[in-house]
């Protein structure tokens, strides 16, 4: 895990029965996890929490990364705290490299995930 997601392991608490909005997952994948999270069992829980993980691996992130972000989840659920997605599939990496190609593409989704100006669709301004 980074040192960043660490410390909001640590401090998660903190935001009992608050709202977590969380890069790289899409509702429906989020929607399937508070499913999941609503049966008395664990079972389903940890398939669903499989199939996000898989699908979040396309990030470009490290595996342990990954799994820090699925930990999470996990985390959120245990103090009543709402999972949100920051974004909506167009705005995805996939996306991008459907649209302008592999290279162009990815330049693409990192100026669009760098931008600092309010224009409604660059990160900063969809995020904030």
């Amino acid at each position: 895990a980074t040192v960043q997601q660490a410390r909001l392991a640590a401090d998660l608490h903190k935001y009992a029965n608050g709202s977590l909005w969380l890069e790289f997952f899409y509702e429906e994948q989020l929607a399937a996890v508070r499913a999941a999270f609503a049966t008395p069992g664990v079972v389903d829980d940890e398939a669903v929490l499989a199939q996000v993980k898989k699908a979040v691996m396309s990030n470009g992130w490290s595996d342990a990364f990954n799994q820090s972000l699925v930990d999470l989840l996990r985390l959120a659920h245990q103090h009543s705290i709402s999972i949100h997605a920051l974004d909506s599939p167009e705005w995805s990496l996939d996306a991008f490299t459907e649209r302008y190609g592999t290279f162009r593409g990815r330049l693409k989704y990192l100026a669009n995930r760098a931008s600092q100006e309010n224009d409604g669709e660059g990160a900063t301004s969809r995020w904030a």
